[in-house]
């Protein structure tokens, strides 16, 4: 289970990283890797609120409601920081390289996003099909092994 302060702090410092980074940098790719951290740690933030929300059987007889509580706040807080960040992040962006610089790389990330998701669903349609095909093949050497060897007993009776 992710943990959501430990997701919130790596936020935090993939962030301050980016500001620190982003006045010296002179392209978009020199700051690619502060970005993706970034990126990763919003993602495990959200990854911690969807565990939250959906929690095991376990969590859910250990935990009181003032637990609860209590997260259901920090995680809104957490969010409520993202945002606010991600907006420094966009001014950031859009001043050092002009308007509509944040708006760009967040169309490419979505693009990128949705070719690698039909990337994965291509990966596991093949699996699929090579799982059908084998059985299809082990099934079809089965049937002609059984035919055979009745026609061999057949031969042998005769």
């Amino acid at each position: 289970m992710i943990d959501p302060l430990s997701a919130m702090a790596a936020a935090g410092l993939a962030f301050n990283t980016f500001k620190k980074v982003i006045g010296a940098a002179k392209d978009v790719e020199s700051i690619s890797k502060t970005l993706g951290d970034w990126y990763g740690a919003c993602a495990d933030v959200n990854a911690a609120e969807r565990q939250r929300n959906q929690p095991t059987f376990l969590e859910k007889m250990s935990a009181g409601t003032d637990n609860i509580d209590a997260e259901s706040i920090k995680i809104l807080m957490h969010k409520k920081t993202l945002l606010a960040r991600e907006k420094e992040i966009k001014f950031l962006l859009d001043m050092k390289w002009g308007h509509g610089t944040y708006t760009e790389l967040s169309d490419m990330r979505k693009k990128m996003r949705e070719e690698r998701r039909q990337q994965e669903h291509a990966r596991i349609e093949t699996k699929r099909q090579i799982a059908n095909n084998a059985a299809v093949g082990g099934l079809s050497l089965g049937i002609i092994s059984v035919l055979g060897g009745g026609v061999y007993l057949l031969m042998l009776a005769i």
